[in-house]
């Protein structure tokens, strides 16, 4: 740490596995506060908490140069997202969050979202694994409803139901920019069969039609493709691009744009 405060070249940091805990993380934010140079910084599984990131998180209010800051699998809960949050709505040059494996809860997803109401940079977040359920679900949709500049989400390993995770879905489709939830895998209405059909149906029962790119798709775990597969589907073949026409009351159209037949891209 005391070498990065002088050091003007290096530009990554890789620490993870290191076990570098809350006090390596206060050196490591105190050469922060004065480095220009390192844009991307690994800490995953490096025993950092709250106490760790409240370090981290001061040195982001002042640093303009980090970029991507990776502290999955550490054990920084609620009160430790609070700190990163408070970081965010000042910071405005982080563009990637991964906060996957920290158990912050709805708690956490509640201070994120008002930072992210605010942060006019960060594009992508992990959040896998941090038991967020529905309420934190409502928080994070709030906030994608005003921010503009969030891109990815990934939602994994949480306890999401069917209501949070129609809401984010809604959002995500409504929304004048593009957003795309990476992964709802390994979430609560996955457990729940009647939770996961109650989840289509949602989808298939909207007051107009939903226009959704394979963008959107992506979000759409395999065993929703599996029960949507089991609604009446039509087939619209062109040179160009394919239609995918789901007829159950409503209709939701599927747009994609097909090269070969079989690799799709955004339309």
């Amino acid at each position: 740490a005391e070498a990065l405060k002088i050091n003007t070249t290096v530009t990554r940091i890789d620490l993870d596995y290191n076990d570098i805990g809350n006090t390596g993380a206060r050196h490591l934010a105190e050469a922060l506060r004065i480095n220009s140079s390192i844009a991307i910084i690994d800490l995953s599984s490096s025993e950092i908490s709250d106490k760790g990131i409240r370090h981290l998180a001061e040195a982001l209010k002042i640093n303009s140069s980090v970029t991507n800051m990776n502290l999955q699998c550490n054990e920084i809960g609620p009160r430790g997202a609070y700190f990163y949050a408070e970081a965010l709505k000042i910071n405005s040059s982080m563009t990637k969050i991964n906060l996957g494996e920290n158990q912050i809860g709805d708690k956490g997803a509640l201070y994120l979202a008002e930072a992210l109401k605010i942060n006019p940079s960060v594009s992508a977040i992990n959040l896998t694994a941090n038991n967020i359920g529905d309420e934190g679900a409502r928080y994070l949709a709030e906030a994608l409803k005003i921010n503009s500049s969030l891109r990815q989400i990934n939602f994994a390993g949480n306890q999401i139901g069917c209501d949070g995770c129609w809401i984010l879905h809604r959002v995500c489709l409504e929304r004048a920019t593009d957003v795309t939830i990476v992964s709802f895998s390994l979430n609560h209405f996955q457990r729940d069969v009647a939770c996961r059909d109650e989840m289509i149906q949602g989808f298939l029962q909207g007051s107009k039609p939903l226009t959704l790119t394979s963008r959107h798709i992506i979000g759409l775990n395999e065993y929703i493709a599996q029960l949507l597969m089991g609604f009446d589907i039509h087939f619209i073949p062109q040179v160009t691009s394919c239609g995918l026409f789901v007829s159950a009351g409503s209709v939701v159209a599927l747009l994609l744009t097909c090269v070969d037949g079989l690799h799709c891209h955004p339309a």
